[in-house]
This record gives structure tokens, sequence and C-alpha cells, in this order.
């Protein structure tokens, strides 16, 4: 977009590719490989890490910088769900061998089930 505005898109375009109201191309609100970050989002994302109580790392070889270094922030419980071990492995609590789509499911309900009981 031209404007560098963000809008939601919770309903599926209409059109392929989307257009936002200007004419210009909407893109996702990522950052491709080669890209740099936006100002300030390393740091929020650093802050975030390091203040949460639990961190799921799912789906990662673990060593594209900088997100990989985002798990060493992390002081508290950590756990992996990977089919193979990553770069990242040894430095989460546990490491679930084992794609995203079979082991996710099963730990976000337990996950929930914990703070429905709590």
């Amino acid at each position: 977009m031209r404007e560098e505005t963000r809008s939601e898109a919770p309903d599926p375009f209409e059109n392929l590719p989307p257009h936002c109201a200007c004419g210009a191309l909407q893109r996702p609100d990522v950052v491709w490989f080669g890209e740099l970050l936006p100002e300030g989002a390393f740091e929020r994302a650093a802050r975030a890490v390091r203040d949460s109580d639990l961190l799921l790392v799912i789906g990662t070889s673990g060593v594209v910088f900088p997100a990989a270094g985002l798990v060493s922030f992390h002081n508290g419980l950590s756990i992996e769900i990977n089919p193979q071990p990553s770069a990242v492995s040894s430095s989460c609590t546990f490491a679930i061998t084992a794609s995203a789509a079979e082991a996710t499911p099963p730990l976000v309900e337990a996950i929930l089930d914990a703070r429905t009981h709590r």
C-alpha cells in the first residue's frame, strides 16, 4: 500500500491479488527474507518473550536470525514442537519430536484445561 496503512481482512478477498482503496497491491503484514524489521519490532518481541510464562517454539529450524535469537530471552517454561531437533532445541525446556499438526492441538487443549481449572 502506498500509504503504509494496515487493515484487517477477516474474510476472503473477492479479487486476487487484493488491492487497497488507492489501487496499490495489498501485501501481508510480514517481513520477507531480505527485508529489514520495522524499527523497534525486535525489542518489542524480546520484551514479550522475556515477560511470558510459556514460550511455544513451533516448526522452525532455529537458524534464521534475528527471530532465532528470541528463544534466549526466555527464562520460563519453553516447549519446542518440531519433527527433528533444531538449533534451539537445547535451549527449550522440552522438545517434542512431532509435526505441528500432530502435537499442537493436544498441547493447546491441555493449556486451556489447566487455565480453566485454576
